[in-house]
């Protein structure tokens, strides 16, 4: 068996895809396994046979079509050892490689294959409440649903299941950004960076998992303190996330050079503008960097009132969305939606700086379109809620009534989030919402407890 585990490491997962380097040695593990399979046990036999159709497949079969076999072989493993709580949850892991973060439509409503993977690990965790495996993939299979709180329990018991192993400590916090428990994501964060630590500390090598997952949990400590208004620990958070990546990774591997912009983000969101303006040009060659970079420093310009120098940089800024030409890959797709965004919420600020609050609100609608069609990611792809621009800029315009129902929509999406709530009271108040008003700050006073800075508006 222990051939089998490390044929089954080797292979694809949500987060990864399988390397081609690694199948000649699944290959061969799986092999081995087959060949000392006479010594295990009928159900253990069954789980090899399984991994074996993901592996020895027909050659011409491509990956999909081998990973599907494999879903099937485990759908029948399941079946025929009902009382075996691994086999059913290895059959929903593998039903989630097949769509990998893209169990739910942008309307909530599953994915075909998505009932089976949930109906799947809730009958596991209906008879064992403590599985790790099927608490971890639950929280993975609904925190992107219409329903993510369903997964409360299995965030509560999780950490204490395995509490040496950093990435489960930290699976919760998805489940407590999407139901506003900020404060708790942080906690999880904190914790699981700090187990990382020791392990990497332990190993005296960086690996693999200091590359995705201490990095992961380092950005969503970044994303939970800046939804607590935590600004100095938030700043801290983002320079320590891009202490842990150089440039020449990230023009390696593009999805590293996500994380660059962290630290530009956390000083917009709580306006540290002369910081931002003396923040260094980025390393050449990172174009979604520099493009994060350029809004950074317009937005900063818009906000000191010096408009030519930001209009300056949003001709640069909109100069690089026009570079990516094809989305050949889902790495320049994601890039090109993110540069538009920002270009269209820079261009944005500038004309509501000018009052021409129509085209601002145009635009900021034109990026909330884009911002919601991007790719399920917790914390999302794009941090700072447009959402937050537009609510600002209707009621700059006088329209407080559209303005409550942006907020409305924003704390859907973001429950309690105090950044939202700011601009809910005074939409509220605006319109002598008095009642309601008192609601939203007793809401905003709790999701603010812990915050070292005020904000004058949803968007600074």
């Amino acid at each position: 068996m222990p051939y089998w585990g490390m044929a089954l490491a080797l292979g694809p997962n949500i987060n990864s895809a399988m390397e081609k380097e690694d199948e000649h040695r699944a290959i061969e593990m799986v092999q081995k396994a087959q060949r000392l399979a006479d010594r295990a046990t009928p159900g253990e036999q069954a789980y090899i046979d399984a991994l074996a159709t993901r592996y020895l497949g027909r050659k011409r079969v491509k990956r999909k079509g081998l990973d599907e076999a494999y879903a099937k072989a485990m759908r029948a493993v399941a079946q025929r050892f009902p009382e075996d709580a691994d086999a059913a949850t290895l059959f929903a892991e593998a039903l989630m490689d097949l769509r990998p973060w893209d169990l739910w439509k942008q309307d909530g409503r599953p994915q075909p294959g998505t009932d089976e993977i949930v109906t799947t690990l809730e009958s596991v965790l209906a008879r064992n409440p403590d599985h790790p495996g099927a608490c971890h993939y639950y929280i993975h299979a609904v925190e992107a649903s219409s329903q993510p709180e369903r997964a409360l329990l299995c965030a509560e018991r999780l950490p204490g299941l395995m509490p040496g192993a950093g990435h489960l400590v930290h699976m919760p916090a998805h489940i407590y950004m999407r139901v506003g428990k900020y404060h708790e994501a942080t906690e999880r964060n904190q914790q699981a960076a700090q187990i990382d630590q020791q392990y990497l500390a332990g190993r005296h090598q960086a690996d693999e998992y200091a590359d995705g997952y201490y990095t992961h949990n380092l950005h969503f400590l970044w994303a939970s303190l800046a939804m607590e208004g935590r600004n100095v620990e938030a700043m801290k958070a983002a320079r320590d996330l891009t202490a842990t990546i150089t440039a020449e990774e990230s023009r390696k591997d593009r999805w590293k050079e996500l994380y660059l912009p962290t630290p530009i983000f956390s000083m917009i969101r709580f306006g540290r503008w002369e910081e931002l303006l003396k923040e260094p040009v980025p390393p050449k060659g990172l174009r979604l960097m520099e493009g994060m970079w350029r809004l950074g420093r317009g937005l900063a310009l818009v906000a000191t009132g010096r408009l030519p120098g930001a209009e300056g940089e949003h001709v640069v800024l909109a100069g690089l969305t026009k570079q990516i030409h094809r989305d050949r890959t889902a790495e320049d797709k994601t890039e090109r939606t993110l540069l538009k965004i920002a270009e269209r919420v820079l261009a944005g600020e500038l004309a509501a700086r000018r009052q021409r609050y129509d085209d601002a609100i145009r635009l900021f609608e034109d990026a909330i379109k884009m911002e919601e069609a991007l790719p399920s990611s917790e914390p999302p792809l794009w941090p700072l809620s447009v959402r937050h621009y537009l609510g600002t800029v209707l009621l700059l315009a006088g329209r407080p009534s559209e303005a409550e129902a942006v907020y409305h929509a924003d704390l859907l999406r973001h429950p309690d989030n105090g950044w939202a709530l700011i601009g809910l009271i005074q939409s509220l108040k605006a319109q002598h919402k008095t009642h309601q008003a008192a609601e939203a700050e007793d809401r905003f006073t709790k999701a603010w407890a812990r915050a070292d800075f005020m904000p004058a508006a949803s968007r600074m």
